[in-house]
């Protein structure tokens, strides 16, 4: 089930920089979560996704069994803590950082066949769960093109030579709206 924030639209008063909407409107085929957050940013790209699978999905946040914390804190205060508890094992039910590693490596074999059949994939897609597919390609012979940065509509683009004819200059350009 999807937390408020995965729900929530991305909202149109941030658009994506020229760049971004350079990088993504040439691609060959379009992907993301099923999320709405996600799907609110492919509209926001101009794109439509061919397909919007769960197995994209950032990967949630631990959430814990208290309901009136100790501290009083700003929300991305709690964001971070939670993100860094997940980072050191603490999962409280949700999927683990192994189990992500995990969905990471088959959603990075998925995008490699789909990049090999249309020539590029553009993966439209949030947070911590960019970086561990992005790794998974790389393990896979991908080159990153650059840096990823950790910014709203930041993007990085990944490459992959492969000696097959349908395969050749394979592209993956991954957007993070957020």
């Amino acid at each position: 089930m999807p937390t408020g924030y995965d729900a929530a639209p991305v909202t149109p008063a941030c658009p994506p920089p020229a760049a971004v909407l350079e990088q993504a409107r040439p691609c060959g085929a379009v992907v993301c979560s099923d999320l709405p957050r996600s799907l609110s940013s492919a509209a926001l790209l101009g794109v439509r996704p061919a397909q919007a699978a769960a197995l994209l999905r950032e990967a949630a946040l631990p959430t814990p069994a208290a309901r009136r914390p100790l501290l009083r804190l700003p929300a991305s205060a709690w964001a971070a803590l939670a993100r860094l508890a997940w980072l050191a094992g603490i999962a409280c039910g949700r999927e683990s950082l192994a189990q992500a590693r995990l969905r990471a490596a088959q959603a990075a074999l998925w995008l490699a066949a789909l990049a090999a059949r249309h020539g590029s994939v553009l993966l439209v897609e949030h947070g911590v769960f960019n970086r561990l597919l992005a790794h998974q390609l790389q393990r896979q012979g991908w080159q990153r093109q650059g840096a990823h940065a950790r910014r709203h509509w930041s993007f990085c683009v990944l490459r992959h030579d492969s000696p097959a004819p349908c395969a050749a200059q394979s592209q993956g350009v991954t957007v993070s709206p957020a």
